[in-house]
């Protein structure tokens, strides 16, 4: 297990099997975010990270569309009082061009 803190947007695999990213990202609450960081984190996940898995918590029923991806499962689930998401995202490899 490895844990790490970086911007998402840049964010590399740590090491080259696939794996798994378990993130619950700011709600748009407290911290907002830019639609176009959204996207760049959507983009980073699609380039880089052929093979794996990402979940994210979130109550931001929109967020899949943000990132420009689609759930591969979605699970209701509460933060405490806050009705959330857990998103099932399933990278696609892309092939080496």
């Amino acid at each position: 297990v490895r844990f790490d803190t970086v911007d998402a947007a840049d964010a590399t695999p740590p090491w080259p099997a696939a794996g798994v990213i378990v993130s619950n990202p700011p709600y748009n609450e407290r911290v907002p975010i830019a639609i176009e960081h959204w996207r760049a984190i959507g983009a980073t996940l699609r380039n880089r990270y052929g093979g794996w898995r990402a979940l994210l918590l979130t109550s931001d029923r929109g967020l899949p569309g943000q990132l420009g991806l689609r759930e591969r499962r979605k699970t209701p689930l509460f933060n405490g009082a806050i009705e959330c998401r857990l998103f099932e995202f399933e990278m696609r490899m892309r092939a080496a061009g």
